[in-house]
């Protein structure tokens, strides 16, 4: 059985991971109670894709390791790029962005930067993490977190 300290150091360890990608087989199996966070909107079209995709990638590159599953930081990377796209496209719609040729050692800065991060703010999609909405400031807001929890018949949704 583990102590209290190991459980408190596994806990903090796994802070950053999606909790349906967790390997809790030996935590289960001595009855304890788990509650995490899940972000990921595996109903989105390009989710089966994606896993697939990085599964390859992995089988390619890390024969040492099974895949352990989609990381929420590519998933979070992916969303990122998917709603910069959807800005940009809409500021294109709006006015002719063109590519211009800027220098590391100009103090000209690109023309439509100030436009792309106000379109940016009125991006609203769905992504591989869920309801990708900005605020004001430009944080992301309006997303889901599902409770779930994990038990020696499965992972369930608890809200």
């Amino acid at each position: 059985m583990r102590s209290p300290n190991n459980l408190h150091l596994s806990r903090s360890r796994f802070a950053l991971q999606e909790f349906s990608l967790l390997r809790l087989d030996d935590v289960v199996e001595q009855q304890v109670n788990i509650v995490g966070f899940s972000v990921f909107n595996k109903t989105h079209p390009f989710f089966q894709d994606f896993v697939l995709s990085l599964n390859r990638s992995w089988q390619e590159n890390c024969d040492h390791a099974p895949f352990a599953g989609t990381p929420l930081s590519s998933a979070l990377l992916f969303d990122a790029v998917y709603a910069v796209v959807a800005a940009v496209q809409e500021l294109n719609r709006s006015q002719n962005v063109g590519a211009t040729q800027l220098s590391c050692k100009s103090s000209k800065i690109w023309e439509h930067g100030t436009s792309l991060m106000n379109y940016l703010r009125m991006v609203e999609l769905e992504g591989l993490t869920g309801h990708i909405e900005f605020n004001s400031k430009g944080q992301r807001s309006n997303y889901a977190l599902r409770i779930m929890q994990n038990s020696k018949d499965g992972l369930r949704q608890v809200m």
